[in-house]
């Protein structure tokens, strides 16, 4: 590789997702000169909010782009406004370097962190040999993996049959070496029946986190990914399982404090622009490639020594030259696949949602999945003139991504007045719908496709959730690419 012997090297960044902004910073750390490109006019990729007038409020109609089911709108005045999250994102205790960013952006106090774990998971049908209710939680004067053992033997969505089978599964992935060759190209499904698991014991535990984590089921994911799962955000530690969640909208917590960290570190951004072309010339030698511009939509061309490509691997695809995206190390950019997630946000005129303690819970048997207070994480009150503002998640939801969103509202609605009766008698103020191809999927066999930080382009090193982190698709995977991308460049770059 041949770089420019520079104490202060120009790196061109490539997208203004978590894995550029980490990126970016690091870099500024390191004294480099930077430049962030990004498509559109705010940063954060993924994780992204904007406002919302909810129509019962007597307010405009909300933009295009926001999903709104409402067709009709009310002259009034508008009324009261809500900063909705592109889709509702948690993160873990496990995910450090994710923490790490937050507390560099100055963000981190707008986040919560569960102290101790504590997930309330319900049922909605009515069942005689198990109560509707019960949780998973950590106490803490046991050390991991004992600290969820008590919850767990009180785990009665589960009998006492499957219990023993979960505990000795649990044990199982505590001493399985998940790097394993052959574990990567088998699905996780298989794995757990290898060892002594139920259908029962799978829907009613194992899928609720692997689909909550990974957006797919144990028989779409590679054992690999899903033993990563367990064993890194359950079984390490006694906080590594801990919940988290923004108290704010996510551009108030990652876009905006990251676009204002760049600038006040000395870096650029360019916003509202988009990478179309990259410019790739063979060295004077033809000993290698080398990244020599990238070319952007409105026909400028941009030059720096360094390029990091934080961009989606679909994106990526599309700017390379037809030769290398169909070369070995990038041809599985376009052999990985999305799974979805749907998000519905309703907005009640009283509170319908009661929770003795997080303002979350998670459903089995039953396509609500995830149900969010957001009133409470957002540190409203629940009651009075604004009512109760709802998040329904639903991962792998490959069902919904043709149903028209009007369907999907009354279906949610009629889940919801099933899961909370008091639903049955309030009013929908408004409901928006929005479907996002929101991560890659872990499939058995995935991984290969997954390239690493460094390229065959001399200058080019890429970043993104879906490079081979050894993490899911995950904003803690995001944030460490940025950060091994950023190494890496201070690896190569020659200092004298």
């Amino acid at each position: 590789m041949s770089l420019p012997d520079s104490s202060k090297p120009h790196v061109l960044v490539l997208g203004g997702g978590l894995a550029g902004i980490s990126a970016a910073c690091h870099l500024l750390e390191r004294d480099c000169r930077v430049t962030l490109v990004e498509k559109r006019p705010f940063l954060g990729g993924r994780t992204f909010s904007f406002e919302h007038h909810p129509l019962g409020y007597d307010s405009a109609v909300p933009p295009e782009s926001s999903g709104s089911l409402s067709e009709e709108a009310n002259s009034g005045k508008a009324g009261p406004s809500f900063q909705v999250d592109n889709g509702q994102h948690v993160f873990l205790g496990c995910c450090t370097s994710y923490i790490d960013l937050l507390k560099k952006l100055g963000s981190h106090s707008q986040a919560y962190l569960q102290p101790q774990l504590h997930v309330e998971i319900r049922r909605t049908g009515e069942s005689r040999d198990a109560p509707r209710t019960c949780a998973l939680a950590s106490v803490p004067f046991l050390p991991a993996p004992f600290h969820i053992l008590p919850s767990f033997l009180r785990y009665s969505h589960l009998g006492i049959g499957d219990r023993l089978r979960v505990f000795y599964g649990l044990l199982c992935v505590r001493f399985t070496r998940r790097h394993h060759p052959s574990l990567e190209v088998q699905s996780f499904h298989k794995w757990l029946k290898a060892h002594g698991q139920s259908e029962i014991a799978i829907s009613r535990f194992w899928d609720i986190i692997i689909l909550a984590t990974l957006n797919d089921d144990s028989k779409n994911v590679s054992a690999s990914i899903a033993l990563m799962v367990y064993q890194e955000g359950v079984l390490k530690g006694r906080n590594s399982a801990n919940v988290g969640f923004s108290r704010v909208g996510l551009s108030e917590l990652m876009g905006n404090p990251g676009r204002d960290l760049i600038l006040a570190g000395g870096g650029s951004i360019l916003s509202g622009r988009k990478v179309s072309d990259l410019i790739v010339e063979d060295t004077a030698d033809g000993s290698e490639k080398m990244l020599a511009g990238v070319k952007l939509a409105d026909g400028e061309t941009l030059r720096g020594d360094i390029y990091i490509s934080a961009l989606p691997f679909g994106d990526l695809a599309t700017i390379l030259p037809p030769d290398l995206a169909d070369s070995p190390f990038f041809r599985g950019t376009r052999e990985l696949a999305t799974a979805p997630i749907v998000n519905v946000h309703i907005w009640y005129d009283r509170q319908v949602m009661h929770t003795k303690g997080e303002p979350f819970v998670a459903f089995l048997d039953s396509p609500l999945q995830w149900v969010f207070d957001k009133s409470r994480m957002q540190g409203a009150e629940p009651t009075g003139p604004s009512g109760q503002y709802i998040c329904v998640s639903i991962s792998g939801a490959w069902d919904y991504m043709e149903m028209p969103k009007a369907d999907i509202r009354r279906a949610v609605l009629q889940e919801m007045e099933a899961a909370f009766p008091q639903a049955a008698h309030a009013q929908v103020r408004d409901a928006l719908v929005i479907k996002s191809p929101a991560t890659f999927r872990c499939t058995p066999g995935s991984a290969s496709l997954r390239p690493s930080t460094t390229t065959p382009i001399g200058n080019l090193f890429l970043a993104g959730d879906w490079t081979d982190t050894g993490w899911p698709s995950t904003m803690e995977g995001a944030v460490r690419s940025g950060a091994a991308a950023a190494d890496a460049v201070s690896s190569a770059v020659p200092h004298g």
